[in-house]
């Protein structure tokens, strides 16, 4: 019976994954106001600036060394999130001061079919287009499942 019940939702799940030209051009229509609104609010040079300040100063949150992540010179745009080597700028919107920072220092694949992501998460204000602040930063986990068509 789960069986059942497991394959008539993931057959169900199925259909709202088929991505059609008009999902698409919505995607690149959200991605593109998505990156005209950070680039209005940000100065994505001081936020990487803002990162790299923050790991010589924290150094470790609850043991995982921060020095062990990957800091690249440009943010790259994937969508509606941005990507300076392994740190990752989230902002469910950009006119907001919130916004979170987050490094992904762990991913495992699990037999049932399902990702253990780690990260450590920077929650943080923006003050200005130039100056940032963080107002807590812990560990997260996080199970993601994979779906197959």
């Amino acid at each position: 019976m789960k069986l059942l019940i497991l394959s008539a939702f993931a057959f169900l799940s199925f259909g709202f994954l088929v991505e059609t030209p008009e999902s698409i051009k919505e995607e690149e229509r959200q991605a593109k106001a998505f990156k005209q609104s950070v680039a209005k609010r940000f100065d994505l040079h001081e936020l990487r600036r803002f990162i790299e300040s923050q790991i010589k100063e924290k150094l470790s949150v609850d043991g995982i060394s921060l020095a062990n992540s990957k800091l690249e010179d440009e943010w790259i745009q994937g969508g509606l999130i941005f990507k300076c080597g392994d740190w990752i700028f989230v902002s469910d919107d950009p006119r907001k001061p919130e916004f979170k920072l987050r490094w992904n220092y762990q991913t495992d694949e699990r037999m049932n079919e399902t990702l253990l992501v780690k990260s450590v998460t920077f929650d943080c204000h923006r003050i200005s287009r130039s100056k940032f602040s963080f107002t807590r930063i812990y560990r997260e986990e996080e199970e993601l499942y994979i779906l197959n068509p």
